[in-house]
């Protein structure tokens, strides 16, 4: 079945890309991230679920109905991961003041933070960007609708992988 599904996916990509622009509609959001993290997840249900998915004929409009729900449903992954996060983000980037420095060694330490952080998981990414501009986790919590527990953890991961 799993030929079958891949059969599915690849003879309709570009209808799924089309569904994908429609659903994001002028979001600064790459429509194949979107189809691939429905693809991806595919991949890591249960099989037989999916199976009788494919067997009965509904695969195409399973995936186009992921990829909506994806979209507009703000407590998917999709939705928290790129669209909530990137807005927040964007929102307080704006009030930032500008934070030239002309101490070298702060200017090295910054940058070597900072790429610590682009190396993280994009939740765990944004949510400590946001963390490390002083927002608290309750601030963090009311902005996005995200539980308190999780931003505390994804954070708590976060800093435990780059060791601050």
């Amino acid at each position: 079945m799993e030929r079958l599904l891949d059969k599915i996916i690849t003879d309709n990509y570009g209808h799924f890309i089309k569904t994908a622009k429609l659903a994001i509609k002028k979001r600064a959001i790459d429509p194949a991230d979107l189809v691939h993290e429905i693809i991806e997840h595919l991949y890591t249900r249960d099989q037989d679920y999916i199976n009788e998915i494919v067997r009965r004929g509904k695969m195409v409009s399973y995936i186009d109905r992921a990829i909506r729900l994806s979209v507009y449903s703000s407590s998917s992954l999709f939705f928290i991961k790129y669209m909530k996060f990137t807005a927040i983000t964007c929102e307080f980037n704006a009030h930032l003041v500008d934070t030239y420095q002309t101490d070298y060694s702060k200017l090295i330490a910054r940058e070597n933070l900072d790429t610590l952080v682009q190396q993280l998981p994009t939740i765990e990414r944004k949510a400590l960007e946001l963390y490390l501009l002083g927002y608290t986790y309750q601030e963090l919590s009311r902005g996005t609708g995200i539980p308190l527990s999780y931003l505390y953890q994804t954070i708590k991961k976060a800093k435990q992988k780059i060791k601050i």
